[in-house]
Formats: structure tokens, C-alpha cells, sequence
């Protein structure tokens, strides 16, 4: 059985020096996953078995092993490896911090599919935000991206490195978690500077830049402390400066403002933005909050049960949503969605929801091609801070009232529209709020912006856009970008 062993990783050796020369990724792969195999099953890496195995026979065996990191990590990054977009591979080439996610699937051994076909191009200096409700897929993606979790199916590339199965600390990746993970025993300087030691660098390159961040981060009077003497945004500040340290290549980013409170994170999001000003480096941030995601991201993911919804800026996001989960999603309070018809009588087309019917607005005309007499089922969609008390007759939607909130800085109404809910946001001082002194009232008239009206197919979900809109807004609803 030994000599028969022997044999095969003579042959093995030989048959992948061959493909090596020949560049054939595809059959090294194969012929190392299958020696991995049989190393995970033998004990020729033991002690005792490798004192019965010659010099050449080891020879042999750490060639294979060092031969499958070569090529899992760094053969397809290879200059003389022909990718068929060259456009992309020039990208990678002239940036070496930009992270590429090129159809990245997670699929659990149960068979769950937490991420599906992720794509994404990140370039340097961005600050990128993965967005979307609780198990969406938006941790795993970034745990993929750092290396802690293995990559189902697709590739990720950081700079022209083909990175699936390389070691995370092999990376220059550096991770701040939700809580802290700070080490107890070790004062805020020992916290920082506990990477750059264990990488050895020199004593005063670590002094300078645990001092460099703790004066960013304006912790540089906490130094001496333990996280027990800290606040909870001491903490974090902490755990962001143990990461900066680094200087890494790109920084992730896990909800780390969820365990604060609302004064906190307010001024931890400006704090992060400052911190990212300063720096010229690529941020990933995973949050479940709209409003981190707004105010902090260069570009923004939107994501829905491991598919990718949208991708584009803040305002992108905002004015432009693809479907109508985005559309929902994004905006504080969510966009009011009503149900309604699309009628073409005599060449006109309007929106009927029952209570009312308002003509469809002259930019979405164009894009909803309909028969005479044909009835088409939509949603109306209108964000609250997109209605007024006055406006166009046209236009009018009938509200019953049944709720006021006055925050000083806005007053939002809360009630209903022929059955189904809506709520209004006006700005202090805004026109025609002299009816809302009575307290008494509950029937209004609301006036929507025409410029600003949303239309979905009630089917898809998808956005009824006007046109050049959906090309901008960098998705789609299957997933893709």
C-alpha cells in the first residue's frame, strides 16, 4: 500500500509540473483537489509515517501542498493567464485595492442559499454599504470577503489576486465586529497596537501609528485605560483604531454602531466619515440602518434573501428605486403604496385607486404603452414628504386622518386613503397648515408632486421608470447589476 502511495504522488507530481508549465488551471485544480482529499485521509503528514518515507517521497509531498496554495491562490493571476474581459484585468492591474465579487454564491450543506450571484465592482477610496433586513445575506457577503467564511461558487478578486482560498491574514484586509472583540487584560494602547506587534513591526512604527490613530479617533488620553473604564463609543473607537493601525489595503465593517445608543451612533457616523476622509482607503459596511447607509455611503447595496435588489448612490437609491422592496426600504418613514388601476380612456391614461383618479404624469406617459379600454393593475407609489396641503386639483387624493405626531422640525400625519394607510410629512411652516388647528378635523386633501410619483407592476414589482432611469440606477430586481 506504501509503494503504491509513493507511486501515485510521483505521478501526481509530474503530470502537475506538466499543466503548470501549459497554464491549465482548470486540470491542476482538479488533481490537487483530489490530493487534498487523500491528505485530509492518510497520516503521511504524521511523524511517524513520513520516517518511512524517503527524502524524494517528501520532496514529492510538500511540492503538491505548496503547489495547490500556488495555484488556488495566484496561478489565475498569472501575467500570462488570458482572461476573456481585458478590460477588467487592466482595471485590477492599475488598481490594486479594488475588490472584485464575480458571481459569488453561499450555499450552506443543508442547502440554504444565503448569498446568490453577487456581483460587484469596488474601487479604491469607496465606501460601499451593504444594506437590507436581517438574514439577507449582507454579513456573509462581507465574512466572504475577509475570508472568514468559504466561497461556495464564483470568484473574488483584491487587486489581480485571485483571493478564494487565501489565508485571511494573507489578505491586508482589516475587520471591526459588532462587539468590540477587544482583549480585557490589555489597556487601550496594548488593544491597538496588539496586530502591528504580532507582525512584527518596529517599536516606534508602532508608536507613531497607534498615536497617529488615537488622535484621529480622539482617544489619545485613553491610552492607559482597560475597555472596563471605557463607554460603550470608547469602545468602538477603540476597535476602529485597532483595525486603522493596520493600514490596510480595504476596511470591513460589521453593524458596528447597533450596541450604541441614538446619540452615539449619531456621532460615531460622523465620526466614521471623517475617519474615511482622511484616509485613502476602501470601506465595506454592513448595517441593517437606512439612515447609516444614507449618510455614510459612496454607493449603496441593496439587498433581499442573499440576491443583490440595487446598486447606486445614496440619491440613486433614493429618487430612482428598481422595485418596489428598495422602494420601501429606503426612506424614513417607508414610501405609501396604494393600489390602483391604469386606464386608457380616449388616449389618456390615468390611475385609478378607488377613492380617486388622477392622471398619470407626462414623463411616465411614454412608458406605459396601453389599448384603448385596456386596464392595467399597479401601485401607486408617493413618499409622505412628497405630499403637501396644497397643490395641483388635478391631483387631489382625499385623506382621512387619524393620528398627528409634531416633532417641532416636522409634522407627520398619520391616517388612510379609501382603506389603505398613508402618512404625510410637512416641514414646519409649510402652506395650508392653517386647517390643521382644529383638532377636531380629519377629513383633508392631500397634493401629491407629479414629478416625484412612483408606479410598480403589481406582478414583478418592478419599476414602471421614466425614461434612462432604470440604466442609472444600476440594478435590477433578479439581482444582477
Amino acid at each position: 500500500m506504501q509503494r503504491k502511495q509513493i507511486a501515485i504522488f510521483h505521478v501526481m507530481t509530474g503530470v502537475t509540473a506538466f499543466l503548470c508549465l501549459k497554464q491549465q488551471k482548470s486540470y491542476i485544480k482538479g488533481i490537487c483537489g483530489i490530493f487534498r482529499f487523500w491528505q485530509d485521509r492518510s497520516k503521511i503528514w504524521h511523524i511517524n509515517t513520513i520516517d518511512r518515507i524517503n527524502k524524494s517521497h517528501i520532496f514529492a509531498v510538500i511540492f503538491l501542498r505548496h503547489l495547490y496554495r500556488f495555484t488556488i491562490t495566484d496561478l489565475t493571476a498569472h501575467p500570462y493567464n488570458k482572461e476573456s474581459n481585458k478590460k477588467t484585468q487592466k482595471a485590477r492591474e492599475s488598481n490594486m485595492s479594488a475588490i472584485t465579487l464575480s458571481h459569488i454564491s453561499k450555499t450552506y450543506p443543508n442547502g440554504f442559499a444565503a448569498v446568490k450571484d453577487f456581483n460587484l465592482e469596488i474601487g479604491s477610496h469607496e465606501f460601499i454599504v451593504f444594506v437590507g433586513p436581517s438574514g439577507c445575506g449582507k454579513s456573509t457577503t462581507l465574512r466572504m470577503i475577509a475570508g472568514l467564511e468559504e466561497i461556495s461558487d464564483g470568484e473574488l478578486w483584491i487587486g489581480n489576486r485571485l483571493v478564494n482560498h487565501m489565508d485571511p491574514g494573507k489578505r491586508n484586509l482589516a475587520m471591526v465586529f459588532q462587539n468590540y472583540a477587544l482583549y480585557p487584560n490589555m489597556t487601550v494602547y496594548q488593544n491597538m497596537s496588539f496586530a502591528l506587534k504580532a507582525h512584527k513591526v518596529e517599536k516606534d512604527e508602532i508608536d507613531r501609528k497607534v498615536q497617529s490613530a488615537a488622535k484621529m479617533l480622539k482617544i489619545d488620553n485613553l491610552l492607559d485605560r482597560k475597555p472596563s473604564e471605557l463607554s460603550g463609543g470608547q469602545r468602538q473607537r477603540v476597535a476602529i483604531g485597532s483595525a486603522i493601525v493596520r493600514e490596510a489595503d480595504a476596511y470591513l465593517l460589521d453593524e458596528p454602531l447597533s450596541n450604541l445608543d441614538a446619540k452615539l451612533r449619531t456621532q460615531m457616523r460622523v465620526d466614521l466619515k471623517q475617519i474615511y476622509d482622511k484616509m485613502d482607503a476602501t470601506f465595506i459596511y454592513v448595517t441593517h440602518d437606512q439612515v447609516e447607509a444614507m449618510t455614510l455611503a459612496t454607493r449603496i447595496v441593496v439587498m433581499k434573501e442573499g440576491t443583490v435588489q440595487q446598486v447606486g448612490t445614496p440619491q440613486e437609491i433614493y429618487e430612482h428605486p428598481v422595485n418596489r422592496f428598495v422602494a420601501g426600504f429606503v426612506g424614513l418613514p417607508q414610501m405609501n403604496f396604494l393600489k390602483a388601476d391604469l386606464s386608457n380612456a380616449a388616449g389618456k391614461i390615468s390611475v385609478d385607486a378607488g377613492s380617486f383618479s388622477i392622471p398619470l404624469p407626462d414623463r411616465l406617459q411614454k412608458q406605459v404603452h396601453m389599448q384603448n379600454g385596456q386596464e392595467i393593475r399597479t401601485e401607486l407609489g408617493i413618499r409622505p414628504e412628497n405630499l403637501s396641503l396644497q397643490g395641483d386639483p388635478r391631483y387631489a387624493i382625499p385623506f382621512e386622518l387619524e393620528m398627528r405626531e409634531n416633532l417641532g422640525s416636522h409634522l407627520f400625519l398619520h391616517g388612510h386613503c379609501g382603506g389603505q394607510k398613508m402618512t404625510v410629512r410637512l416641514d414646519a411652516g409649510e402652506p395650508g397648515q392653517e386647517v390643521l388647528r382644529r383638532q377636531d378635523v380629519r377629513s383633508l386633501t392631500v397634493y401629491p408632486d407629479p414629478e416625484k410619483i412612483h408606479l410598480f407592476d403589481i406582478e414583478t414589482g418592478l419599476s414602471i421608470k421614466e425614461n434612462g432611469a432604470q440604466n442609472e440606477s444600476g440594478g435590477r430586481e433578479d439581482g444582477s447589476i
